[in-house]
């Protein structure tokens, strides 16, 4: 486990925290850890997903996943060789993976720990895989990431403490796609906060600095003045008298259609 939030120096506080533009939390019990065994889909699991998937339905995300339906239907992903930022474990199977198969794209998923496909229209490549590909040249055509990238750097997934690791993560992922590609990208907005060891929450001030070095070319279900929403480190959208904002979303994650020009 991460070192407690006051155990840091001064410093890295700061760093997390912009100099004091972003609210510090303290997430005081991680669910996750560093998983080394690998991630195993039967066939079974792949059939589920791929079902659930080819008939729009939302997984545990709810409906950001229909966010994610209406861009793919709107930037076509039909034969383009897909990276996906991590797998999503959400009990149903490969979720993401299977949408971009339904959508008629290559899916491959890049992930820090071994994943295991029982279907070989999925692929996996390491981490370090991946870097030396890049490396060599080769480039997707496009990139797709869920809520992950306001992990990076926390420990959460026992990964080192680095309070610039998200903004990093951002710049490298330029390299991962063609010119003019597109990354299709999921995070938690509302007022600027960082729940250490957990999660970030993108404001004015952080939500600039991530996507600065792309370009915006859409957005589903983004509104700009819930940015200064208070979660009070969670991602749920509440209402002042604690009733949900949007019924349907357990978590407010609009979606941003990024393009690598800059």
């Amino acid at each position: 486990m991460p070192l407690h939030w006051s155990k840091l120096s001064i410093e890295i506080q700061n760093r997390f925290t912009m100099n004091g533009l972003v609210k510090p939390w303290y997430y005081d019990n991680p669910l996750d850890s560093n998983r080394s065994d690998p991630l195993y889909y039967s066939e079974e699991r792949i059939q589920v997903a791929l079902g659930m998937t080819a008939r729009y339905e939302c997984g545990c995300y709810g409906a950001i996943d229909t966010w994610i339906y209406l861009a793919l239907q709107k930037y076509s992903i039909k034969d383009l060789n897909v990276c996906i930022i991590g797998s999503t474990e959400q009990g149903y199977g490969p979720w993401y993976e299977a949408i971009v198969l339904n959508m008629g794209g290559k899916p491959t998923t890049v992930d820090y720990n071994e994943i295991i496909y029982k279907d070989p229209k999925f692929k996996f490549m390491s981490v370090d895989e991946a870097k030396s590909n890049i490396d060599s040249g080769y480039r997707f055509d496009c990139l797709l990431s869920v809520s992950s990238i306001e992990h990076d750097g926390l420990g959460r997934y026992g990964d080192s403490i680095n309070p610039d690791a998200d903004l990093e993560t951002m710049d490298m992922l330029r390299s991962y796609v063609k010119p003019n590609g597109l990354f299709f990208i999921t995070v938690p907005v509302g007022m600027d906060q960082v729940v250490y060891n957990a999660h970030r929450i993108y404001g004015p001030h952080r939500l600039h600095k991530l996507l600065e070095k792309w370009s915006i070319l859409d957005t589903f279900g983004y509104n700009e003045r819930l940015l200064n929403r208070d979660t009070q480190g969670n991602w749920n959208s509440t209402n002042s008298d604690g009733t949900p904002m949007f019924k349907w979303y357990p978590a407010y994650e609009p979606l941003f259609v990024l393009q690598n020009t800059k």
